[in-house]
């Protein structure tokens, strides 16, 4: 298809301008992102540090891992999903300044129910499938028809939970340079489980786009009266001092 016939296609369909658009905003404030990232892992260097929420295995689809091996940060990984847990060990074996927790954040400390897609070899799975997992069962569910054999493979299961503010004081953080959340949909409870009073990163990425239109804005509404300002990259939001 020639220039012109693509423009004319685009002037008819103002969607395919609109996503364009999108996609060049969410490119250009990535490119703007990761300038961001290097300013203040220079500016915090030696001390810069790291806490991730919901590693997985730390380099699938991971936004920071390339910084983290490049940079050899120092900081935490948080993965409850034993399997994946181990696979995350392994992937960074040789990183000497990182320490592991294999639990869940949330409000309170014990056991709790995660959802998940439980380990399968089905042809068809999308590379993300095992990231599913969630203390929000509809945000799994809503994810059936993508997933071969759904029904065979969702499970509930228990979890150890620590509070966010145990974590801290398990490793003696005082600062925290980058905060990075994935929990499918659960991001904006931990959020609120920042002490912002004591402990204010100086980066904050959390996944955005399984959370309500409520959550949404109230995670945005807090973010803003604690002076972040925003980014948005597709389904993440970068969050900067």
């Amino acid at each position: 298809m020639g220039i012109f016939l693509k423009i004319k296609k685009a002037i008819r369909n103002p969607k395919l301008i609109l996503g364009y658009l999108r996609e060049k905003k969410s490119y250009f404030n990535k490119m703007f992102m990761e300038r961001m990232i290097v300013k203040n892992h220079k500016k915090s260097f030696p001390d810069f540090f790291f806490i991730q929420i919901g590693s997985n295995d730390g380099v699938t689809g991971d936004p920071i891992s390339k910084y983290i091996k490049k940079y050899y940060w120092k900081g935490i990984f948080v993965e409850p999903v034993r399997y994946l847990f181990k696979k995350l060990k392994k992937n960074y074996d040789s990183h000497k300044n990182v320490f592991f927790e294999n639990v869940a954040i949330s409000n309170k400390t014990g056991l709790r129910n995660f959802y998940r897609i439980k380990k399968n070899n089905e042809l068809n799975n999308p590379v993300w499938y095992d990231q599913l997992g969630s203390f929000n069962k509809e945000v799994v569910l809503k994810h059936k028809n993508l997933i071969p054999n759904f029904d065979k493979h969702f499970i509930q299961e228990k979890v150890k939970c620590v509070t966010f503010l145990n974590l801290l004081n398990k490793h003696k953080i005082k600062s925290v340079d980058f905060l990075h959340i994935d929990t499918e949909g659960y991001d904006f409870e931990i959020i609120k489980l920042i002490p912002f009073k004591i402990l204010k990163p100086q980066m904050i990425l959390f996944e955005y786009v399984h959370l309500s239109k409520k959550d949404q804005k109230k995670s945005l509404e807090l973010l803003k009266k604690e002076k972040y300002k925003f980014l948005y990259l597709n389904q993440d939001i970068f969050a900067y001092l």
